[in-house]
């Protein structure tokens, strides 16, 4: 009738949120009163809200104040702004990396492209790597240190190359590890 499974109604009587006007012993079914109704209507409408089981629990307790409830209610909206602005974090995150690898298939790999970008924001990190393994750890480095100060790492890592390195002396030295800044974000 109120489409909620024997397990959920066994724990809301477990946890004493919900007990049964009468058990039959024989048989173990639970039944509830005409007057629980609105009691299990009040709970379903709380787990829609995302209330957890013990916030629930006080809400609808014979001894919750209006002011009690009030406050439920404002940590509860609180807590779901905060998961709003981390999802609306994750969709920018997904977007953004979505559009880099559109853009990587539309380039082609293993193709060397020149792209002229508008004025953007970077992090710079003086790093100097001489090897693919000093470059690797220097990556970490730049990884972890972005992650703690700014969260997920989801931009372009970019680094500097002297042309006469390659050319004059047959050597890539990566220099001056960069992390794109999207929309000044991180600056924020």
């Amino acid at each position: 009738m109120f489409n909620i499974s024997t397990q959920t109604l066994r724990l809301y009587d477990k946890i004493d949120l919900l007990k049964p006007a009468h058990i039959n012993m024989d048989s173990g079914y639970r039944y509830y009163s005409i007057e629980q109704f609105v009691k299990l209507d009040c709970i379903k409408m709380c787990k829609t809200m995302g209330l957890s089981l013990e916030n629930i629990k006080e809400l609808i307790g014979n001894d919750s104040s209006v002011e009690s409830m009030l406050e439920i209610t404002r940590q509860q909206k609180k807590a779901l702004e905060a998961k709003i602005i981390e999802l609306k974090n994750m969709k920018s995150h997904l977007n953004n990396f979505e559009s880099r690898i559109d853009n990587a298939v539309s380039i082609g790999f293993n193709n060397i492209v020149l792209i002229d970008n508008e004025e953007r924001y970077v992090i710079k990190y003086n790093y100097i790597s001489k090897t693919p393994e000093e470059l690797e750890v220097n990556l970490r480095k730049v990884i972890i240190d972005s992650e703690e100060k700014f969260g997920i790492l989801n931009s372009d890592i970019g680094f500097t190359i002297s042309y006469d390195d390659i050319v004059k002396e047959n050597k890539v030295i990566f220099k001056n590890l960069t992390i794109h800044i999207y929309n000044n974000s991180y600056l924020k």
